[in-house]
């Protein structure tokens, strides 16, 4: 059976192809709700105390009981290898999209008594390759085996397109604004296909649970601060309270999307505080982020080179974009474009993914062996078998499937399953390229970028980094980025550095939240932001990057963003020392040897130069040189402190990096001898 999957930030559907031939909604509720349908699933998450999940409203009925089991809007931290906790258990978000992947199955199997043999799931267009990736391997967890990923955009234009309403030669701007994300994209539709005319735009941080929030803070102002400073003492009680007002918040903006005005009366204590709201209110708080959108609208619309008249229609997706100041302000910002939303805004996605992504009919054999190598490359349900996956993947290949074409590269490059050879790869990797593929445009701008199985060219890299970039693919922003900032293929030009890591960082690529750290501390295509440079500093740091970890630790330790605090310093220098980080190493072994943030110990402060100084850290190499000097930590040995020294010196006059330590060294190396000699 195929089905097809809209995982949302707030709700989540799945649409099934009947054995009739007709697209048909799915029920998937696991509970009585007061709002929603029973074909949208809340995208929600309660961990049971045994670590059992439960998924949709079962969760929602639960979180009140225990609100720190549960977990709703994980959607945007897909990508971000940080883990969620509920109570004693963590999860990664596609463990949590595995669960609502396996309840979507058992409702498919319940329903109809078959298994779903293709899925095709959705994400928005702006989603990069690690994101994506981290979908499919939810989905393939959950027992999807057949998966293949759609955008989100052409999914909602080909349920519109199902219904007779567009044209050949349209031009078309998809505004979806769902629970927890705007999308937008634009997209022309010739000979039944659609393109994207540019790279699709959208805000990550702005959807129907920011307006859910603004009732949520106006319901609040109208409750006294001493009863919130008690339940603020409470966290239990707290957490118990902002769940049921965080209920309430969405009910009343559903009734405010078909009635003038809301009356309630909010349960605190012993007490009821009564709460109005009505339209003109709402409105008023959610305006601005009904202009965010817009904006989005506009800088595509000139990113393509395109006016407002050279659309032909526009069509709305998204349970957001039932409010009715969100239609006001889209028909106003069009004029007299036509703005559709005919269609089930909430299943409007799952029901195009039924048909699939449009670049293959249903049984494409290009795409079967492809899947069919990727089972035994990945072990998916067999054993791994590197020669197998290759044989499937020539199949697959020779039938123009770029997918293949990119995986028969990525064997050629690794010696998996075929002799290591980096001129077949690059062959494979842009007849994928010239297809489309970012994946392996991405991969033949690295081979260019390094020389491999071609000479090293930096424009050639540009070119194809861009090319994937401007699809969506993180680390080929990050990788542009970074051309732009060393001036490699292209003029250095910092400003276009820091938009193409923003935009990787935007994604969740902790390398590119690392790099504009970098740019905000030195004012490199920003003005220098101490404080900006820490809260992305921070972001990759939390996520393992160990040279964030070792600048999160420098601000700490000289105040830069952030107070001055050398246990901080400590904490974040000993993760990126532990990583085998050198400069981490050197500063850790710094601040036991002056008792920074730690109490003074020149035996653990040998140890961390010691580390660094076999890894070859010249710094730490001086320093080691001066314990042994001194006497500090180790017993006072010349001989030894003068190896050191040398060792800094002759590295240094080669290599011609810190000059300062050249003097330095060259000076102690001397004293070493000297004190050697006349010690005999």
């Amino acid at each position: 059976m195929i089905a097809g999957i809209d995982i949302g930030t707030s709700y989540s559907s799945i649409c099934v192809l009947d054995g009739n031939g007709k697209i048909q909604p799915v029920e998937t509720a696991t509970g009585v709700s007061m709002y929603g349908s029973k074909y949208s699933l809340p995208s929600a998450v309660f961990a049971e105390d045994d670590g059992t999940v439960l998924v949709g409203q079962a969760a929602m009925n639960n979180r009140r009981n225990k609100p720190g089991q549960f977990c709703m809007e994980f959607k945007r931290n897909l990508g971000q290898d940080i883990p969620i906790f509920l109570g004693n258990h963590s999860f990664l978000p596609e463990d949590l999209y595995r669960e609502i992947f396996i309840h979507m199955k058992n409702c498919v199997k319940k329903a109809y008594g078959e298994d779903i043999t293709q899925a095709y799931v959705t994400c928005p267009a702006s989603f990069g390759r690690k994101k994506r990736e981290k979908v499919m391997a939810a989905a393939k967890a959950a027992g999807l085996f057949q998966v293949s990923l759609v955008d989100e955009p052409t999914a909602a234009a080909r349920s519109y397109l199902s219904q007779g309403m567009l044209k050949d030669g349209q031009k078309i701007l998809l505004y979806d604004f769902g629970g927890g994300t705007f999308d937008v994209s634009l997209l022309s539709y010739e000979k039944g296909d659609f393109r994207l005319l540019a790279e699709p735009g959208g805000i990550e941080q702005c959807g129907g649970i920011d307006m859910d929030r603004c009732i949520f803070q106006d319901i609040l102002s109208h409750i006294d601060k001493e009863v919130l400073e008690q339940l603020q003492k409470n966290p239990i009680n707290k957490m118990r309270f902002e769940s049921q007002l965080g209920e309430l918040a969405v009910k009343i903006k559903h009734q405010l999307s078909s009635s003038g005005s809301c009356q309630e009366y909010i349960p605190v204590g012993w007490e009821s505080v009564p709460y109005e709201i009505n339209i003109a209110r709402f409105n008023e708080m959610i305006a601005p982020l009904v202009g965010q959108t817009i904006d989005a609208c506009r800088r595509i619309l000139k990113n393509a080179e395109l006016s407002v008249k050279d659309l032909s229609a526009v069509l709305m997706v998204g349970g957001t974009s039932r409010v009715p100041l969100v239609r006001e302000m889209v028909q106003r910002f069009v004029g007299d474009v036509p703005v559709y939303s005919s269609v089930d805004l909430e299943l409007a996605v799952a029901t195009g993914a039924v048909m699939g992504d449009g670049s293959r009919e249903e049984g494409d054999e290009g795409e079967k062996w492809s899947q069919l190598g990727e089972k035994y490359y990945n072990g998916d349900g067999v054993e791994k078998d590197y020669e197998k996956a290759v044989e499937y993947y020539e199949k697959a290949a020779e039938l123009e499937n770029a997918a293949a074409q990119n995986n028969l590269g990525l064997c050629y490059e690794n010696g998996h399953g075929v002799l290591q050879d980096y001129k077949e790869a690059v062959k494979w990797y842009r007849k994928a390229a010239e297809q489309g593929n970012t994946v392996a445009q991405y991969n033949l701008g690295h081979c260019y970028a390094n020389g491999i199985g071609v000479p090293r060219d930096h424009k050639e890299a540009v070119k194809w980094y861009r090319k994937a970039a401007e699809q969506g693919d993180t680390a080929a922003q990050n990788n542009l980025g970074g051309c732009y900032a060393n001036g490699r293929g292209v003029p250095q030009d910092y400003k276009e550095a820091v938009k193409w890591y923003r935009k990787a960082a935007e994604q969740g690529d902790a390398d590119a939240w690392y790099k504009l750290g970098v740019c905000y501390a030195h004012g490199c295509g920003v003005p220098q932001d101490y404080e900006e440079a820490v809260k992305w500093y921070r972001k990759a740091a939390e996520q393992g990057d160990a040279d964030a970890q070792n600048n999160l630790g420098l601000c700490y330790a000289h105040g830069c963003g952030v107070p001055h605090d050398h246990k901080e310093a400590v904490k974040w220098y000993r993760k990126a020392a532990e990583q085998g980080d050198t400069d981490a190493q050197n500063n850790l072994g710094l601040c036991y040897a002056h008792g920074r943030g730690v109490p003074q110990n020149y035996k653990e402060a040998v140890k961390w130069y010691q580390k660094a100084a076999e890894q070859g850290n010249t710094a730490a190499k001086i320093n080691l040189g001066e314990c042994y000097e001194n006497g500090r930590g180790v017993p006072k040995d010349y001989a030894i402190a003068a190896k050191w020294y040398g060792r800094a010196g002759a590295e240094e006059k080669k290599n011609s990096v810190l000059k300062k330590f050249v003097f330095k060294s060259g000076l102690q190396l001397g004293l070493g001898i000297w004190k050697k000699k006349d010690s005999n």
